[in-house]
């Protein structure tokens, strides 16, 4: 079985097309849950306008637990698989079967993910350049095992793993949860401890995801207003600093360095000033 747990906060009508791409799934043993973290625009079940017999489940928290927190609700199971998608996102009809699959050729990894194609507001495919960076990081074509130093400081050069994408083996994944420090590189850091632990992290090659950039998209959001920036420099410094004294000189290395960071802070800079220019 594998677990898709949506968090929600907003945009209704979205949550309503992610719902529908859960329910077309082609693999049999899905659960689909709805982490409804207070949203002031939905209050119950009924207010998604689902068949009476649609099997999706839906639970509202008693407080607001902020994304992170939300998140780590879909992590607090033993076993099984878990993923965690984004609410203004679309799965391909056969994701769960790719994430089943992978997991059980690789079954001793952490987490499993694939690639993802870009989708705008309309759900048409968008071109982004950071977007085709990542598909050129990963660019094999069969399954990959990320471990130990080299895998963090692969990630390090340039995080190619979609978050949304990501399927959870629970029972591998032991106590490793987002981390509520953080509010746009708790994948990142996540991903990277669970390579310090030793875990592993399998990717496969198939484009089972569509991701929506769009201007509500919190990655857009958190862009803008430069947070994305300070927390990728506050983490990668931390990251340095940790493999530095565990003797992973190479990781330590490209942290230190932050060209990624560095890199597409340049080029959202050029972007935005050539925006001003011709507007």
């Amino acid at each position: 079985m594998i677990r898709l747990y949506i968090p929600f906060y907003s945009d209704k009508e979205l949550l309503k097309l992610t719902i529908a791409s859960a329910q077309r799934q082609t693999a049999a043993d899905v659960d689909v849950t709805i982490l409804d973290d207070c949203s002031a625009e939905i209050s119950g079940r009924d207010d998604l306008d689902l068949d009476a017999d649609a099997n999706v489940k839906y639970r509202r928290n008693p407080v607001n637990l902020g994304m992170v927190g939300n998140w780590n609700q879909a992590l607090e199971g033993d076993a099984g698989l878990a993923a965690i998608v984004h609410a203004d996102d679309l799965l391909a009809p056969d994701y769960c079967q790719v994430m089943l699959d992978a997991a059980q050729a690789h079954g001793d990894a952490a987490l499993y993910f694939c690639k993802a194609n870009v989708i705008d507001q309309q759900g048409r495919p968008v071109f982004s350049l950071p977007d085709f960076v990542k598909r050129l990081l990963f660019r094999h074509r069969g399954p990959a095992t990320l471990v130990g130093e080299h895998g963090a400081a692969a990630l390090l050069r340039g995080n190619f793993i979609f978050c949304p994408t990501v399927a959870y083996n629970l029972k591998n994944l032991g106590d490793i949860r987002f981390d509520p420090r953080w509010r746009m590189v708790q994948d990142l850091d996540l991903l990277l401890r669970v390579l310090e632990s030793g875990r592993s992290i399998v990717g496969v090659p198939t484009a089972a995801y569509h991701y929506r950039r769009h201007q509500q998209n919190a990655t857009v959001q958190y862009t803008r207003n430069l947070l994305r920036f300070r927390e990728e420099n506050q983490l990668y410094l931390e990251a340095a600093a940790r493999y530095r004294e565990r003797g992973w000189l190479r990781a330590a290395r490209v942290a230190r360095r932050r060209t990624i960071v560095k890199l597409n802070l340049a080029y959202c800079t050029l972007r935005d000033a050539l925006a001003l220019r011709m507007g």
